[in-house]
């Protein structure tokens, strides 16, 4: 008997990323789960937008990195709002979105210049909160769902 891994696919590009969520997915379950009542969680993650996937962080607790990897990828802001559109057209739509972000603290970039060139660090963990700039890019990407949502309601 063997067991066969594969390596883990290449990160995709921002465009990649744009490209991927631009489809016209069906936001919701499966119909084979009708019969059983649904699935209730469901209704936490409808009417909520994936701005990024990927940590760099690499917690001791966190499986994260390991199922989504340590380069982050992230859409544009143009995308986010244009699904943030999209999500306000649905009739069971109450006027709010969850949660813009992603899996991890809301990674955009990565944690520091050499990421760029040489991608992630093999043995250390890059979480130091130096950077704010994350936390007003994600600000800034809700305040502009939440402008453009006032705006497709007149």
């Amino acid at each position: 008997m063997f067991v066969v891994q594969n390596p883990p696919q290449k990160p995709l590009s921002r465009q990649e990323m744009d490209d991927v969520y631009a489809i016209e997915y069906m936001r919701t379950y499966h119909p084979m789960y009708e019969k059983d009542g649904g699935i209730p969680a469901i209704k936490e993650v409808k009417f909520s937008l994936i701005s990024n996937r990927g940590c760099f962080g690499g917690c001791n607790f966190c499986a994260l990195t390991f199922h989504q990897g340590r380069i982050i990828q992230s859409r544009s802001q143009e995308s986010i709002i244009n699904e943030a559109k999209l999500i306000t057209k649905d009739p069971e739509f109450k006027g709010y979105i969850h949660d813009v972000g992603g899996p991890t603290a809301n990674f955009r970039n990565p944690s520091c210049k050499k990421q760029l060139e040489k991608g992630v660090c093999t043995n250390r963990q890059c979480l130091f909160p130096k950077n704010v700039l994350i936390y007003r890019l994600i600000i800034k990407i809700m305040l502009s769902c939440s402008q453009s949502f006032v705006s497709f309601q007149r």
